[in-house]
């Protein structure tokens, strides 16, 4: 257990030097995705493949159009959608995060509800990609249009 609590501090202190908000965040976009879920769990969405797939898809076409990218660039609000020209790529990019949503909701749909689930799947994937420097990625190329 020492192990564990030591393993994740080393995580969260390499995170923080890296970008001291990451927490700050990880919560909002946990925050978010919980959110994003309760209109999505109005439809009666049994499969929960297909539920998490279409919260994941959903969450990341609606933050970029919404211009909730923009503000990890330190930006005023504004649509992404529209400005980096790029249909295709909000779109594969959405389907790679509905697709995460699938794996990770395998794993913590065992812990309670499709909202607790959602803000965990939120939570733990900004994290990681923070933790793998895929976040730094795709801020590099967000942040230079």
């Amino acid at each position: 257990m020492h192990l564990l609590w030591s393993l994740q501090y080393v995580i969260i202190y390499n995170m923080t030097i890296a970008r001291e908000d990451v927490i700050v965040e990880a919560v909002v976009v946990a925050i978010y995705t919980g959110i994003l879920s309760l209109p999505l769990s109005l439809f009666s969405i049994d499969d929960p493949a297909l539920f998490f797939f279409l919260l994941g898809f959903v969450k990341h076409g609606l933050g970029s159009f919404l211009g909730l990218h923009s503000l990890y660039c330190r930006r005023k609000l504004g649509p992404t959608w529209f400005s980096n020209g790029s249909y295709l790529q909000i779109l594969l990019e959405s389907v790679g995060e509905g697709l995460l949503f699938i794996l990770f909701g395998n794993l913590y749909s065992r812990l309670g509800g499709r909202i607790m689930s959602a803000f965990m799947i939120g939570l733990s994937l900004h994290l990681l990609f923070e933790l793998f420097s895929f976040h730094s990625l795709f801020l590099k190329y967000r942040c230079s249009t």
